[in-house]
């Protein structure tokens, strides 16, 4: 019989010992994180495609807070054009009200000052914060839109924000375009003002058609945002579910499965104990020289 050197046997038994305590330690690193994939080395085959997955992923998440974000500020904008809106119609019933041949002067003086209060207002709506953005100010948007003068200070450049690979969204408005279009509602508002002050009846009628104007530019602009606002809401939609199936991918990949996981746990433990104790009763030294 051929006898087996007790040094080479206990090199052998070491070595064993050694690779059991790291597939040992792989597994137990498997049951707490749950993934069997911890360095590029455990899955070298897979590492090259989790890595692109993973990547993915986080431009989906980018993608979908960019379009949520949009779309909060898309329908803050459109809040305040409804606002605009229900301003600039208040400011024509006061011109219907003002051309009537029955109201008096002072009826006409108390009228120019509402409209002045209601350019005011339309004045501040114009300039919507949202955050840190004026909303109507175009790609300037860090300062106000309008001056006190009414005058537009913003630019006609609109931004846009990244909602997808090759889908972008506007994310504010030109205000000249909104409030100065083919009619400077600001500029309408003043001079329904000084009509209504001076009693002038002609120019008071006459106002009410620059007022239509006004008034179907705010609804342009409002359709305009209902558009953007669909678009945002199926850009986020899109990179949500584009997210839910990338992670099942790298789930797929990456996830150890929980009853095999254990299941192996509990035989490696079993084999390094087991491998322990050969190791101490041939060698002669305590279990614990081992564990220790």
């Amino acid at each position: 019989m051929i006898r087996v050197p007790r040094s080479s046997f206990l090199d052998r038994a070491s070595a064993s010992l050694s690779n059991l305590a790291v597939e040992l330690a792989k597994t137990e690193a498997a049951a707490v994180t749950g993934t069997h994939v911890q360095h590029a080395s455990d899955a070298p085959e897979d590492i090259a495609e989790i890595e692109r997955l993973t990547a993915s992923m986080a431009d989906q998440e980018t993608w979908q807070d960019n379009a949520s974000s949009t779309l909060s500020l898309l329908i803050h904008m459109d809040e305040a054009l409804g606002s605009a809106f229900s301003s600039l119609s208040m400011a024509r019933e006061a011109a219907v009200a003002g051309a009537s041949e029955t109201l008096s002067d002072e009826g006409r003086a108390s009228l120019s000052t509402e409209v002045d209060a209601l350019r005011d207002e339309l004045l501040s709506l114009a300039n919507t914060e949202f955050g840190d953005r004026y909303v109507f100010g175009g790609d300037a948007y860090d300062a106000e839109a309008f001056d006190s003068t009414g005058t537009y200070v913003g630019s006609t450049e609109v931004p846009e924000t990244q909602v997808g690979r090759d889908r972008w969204v506007e994310s504010g408005l030109d205000g000249s375009s909104v409030f100065q279009g083919s009619v400077d509602i600001f500029a309408v508002l003043d001079d329904l003002s000084t009509a209504l002050a001076a009693s002038d009846t002609a120019s008071i009628t006459a106002s009410l058609t620059d007022l239509d104007t006004g008034l179907d530019q705010l609804s342009e602009a409002r359709t305009e945002v209902g558009i953007k606002q669909g678009t945002a809401e199926d850009a986020s939609l899109v990179a949500e579910n584009l997210g839910v199936v990338l992670g099942t991918r790298i789930s797929y990949l990456v996830d150890a499965d929980p009853v095999e996981t254990y299941t192996r746990l509990t035989e490696l433990r079993t084999a390094y104990t087991s491998a322990l104790q050969v190791m101490g009763s041939n060698s002669g030294r305590n279990l614990f020289d081992f564990l220790g």
